[in-house]
C-alpha cells in the first residue's frame, strides 16, 4: 500500500513540524536574498561578479607589442606550445566548466566537458594566431631577421594549410638554431689617425772650394820664405 500524506501541513509545504514559517523569518530570508555578499555554492556572489569582469579583461597574449623584447616575445610563444590545453580559458570557456554539476545526468556533464574542449582548441588557435600576427609585424618592421624560405611557411599559415599552432613550432625551431635572430648590427671601426713618419732631409754636400792664402797655414810659409831669401843672398854673395 503507497505511503499517503496525512499531516495537512506536508500537503502545503509547511516546514516540519506543521508549523507555518514566522513573518520575521520571512524577513530575514528577503534581506538574505537582497544581501550582494550572500555566496551561492560557498563563494561570493560579489566575487564571482568581479571573477567574471577580470576574466572578460583576459587577452591573448599574442597580439604584437611593441614594448615586448625579441626574448620576451619568443618566451610568450614558448609557454604557448608547451603549455597544456587546460590552461586555454575564456569567458565562454569559464561558463562551461561552471555548468558541470552533480546534478547534471553524465550525459549533460560529459556534453559539456566535450564542448569545453572543443572551446580551448579554438583558444589555442586564436592566441597561436594572435603570436603569429606578432611575428609577422616584427618581420615587416625588420626586428627579426629570416631567411628567404621561411616565406613559404608564412603562405601556407595564410592559406590554413598549417595551422598558427604549427606555424609557431616551425617558427620557433628556426629561432632555436638561430636561423631567425634579431638583426646584426656591425659597429664601423674608430679609424686610428696614425702619425707619419718624418722623412729625414738629406745633408747637403759641400761644394769644394779653392784654398786661398788666408786658408795655408801662415808659419810654414814664413818659414820656407826666410830659407829661399837665406839661399838667394848667399848666392849673391859667391858672385
Amino acid at each position: 500500500m503507497p505511503y499517503a500524506l496525512t499531516s495537512p501541513s506536508a500537503s502545503i509545504g509547511y516546514p516540519k513540524g506543521g508549523k507555518p514559517v514566522s513573518q520575521a523569518t520571512i524577513a530575514k530570508l528577503k534581506k538574505a536574498m537582497s544581501d550582494p555578499t550572500r555566496t551561492l555554492h560557498g563563494v561570493s556572489i560579489a566575487e564571482r561578479q568581479r571573477a567574471e569582469v577580470d576574466l572578460a579583461k583576459i587577452t591573448s597574449k599574442g597580439y604584437y607589442d611593441p614594448q615586448d623584447s625579441f626574448d620576451e616575445q619568443n618566451k610568450k610563444i614558448q609557454f604557448q606550445l608547451s603549455t597544456s590545453l587546460g590552461n586555454f580559458r575564456n569567458e565562454k570557456i569559464e561558463k562551461l566548466v561552471g555548468g558541470v554539476s552533480r546534478s547534471n545526468t553524465d550525459l549533460r556533464n560529459n556534453y559539456l566537458r566535450d564542448l569545453t574542449e572543443i572551446e580551448r582548441k579554438k583558444e589555442r588557435e586564436a592566441q597561436a594566431d594572435a603570436h603569429m600576427q606578432g611575428v609577422l609585424a616584427r618581420l615587416q618592421n625588420g626586428e627579426i631577421v629570416a631567411p628567404a624560405y621561411f616565406q613559404n611557411n608564412i603562405t601556407q599559415a595564410q592559406l590554413g594549410v598549417i595551422t598558427s599552432q604549427q606555424f609557431l613550432t616551425v617558427y620557433q625551431g628556426f629561432v632555436t638554431m638561430g636561423t631567425i635572430h634579431k638583426p646584426i648590427i656591425v659597429e664601423k671601426p674608430i679609424p686610428v689617425e696614425i702619425p707619419a713618419t718624418p722623412t729625414p732631409e738629406p745633408t747637403p754636400t759641400p761644394e769644394p772650394t779653392t784654398p786661398t792664402i788666408s786658408s795655408l797655414p801662415i808659419i810654414p810659409i814664413i818659414i820656407i820664405a826666410v830659407i829661399v831669401g837665406f839661399f838667394l843672398l848667399r848666392r849673391r854673395a859667391r858672385k
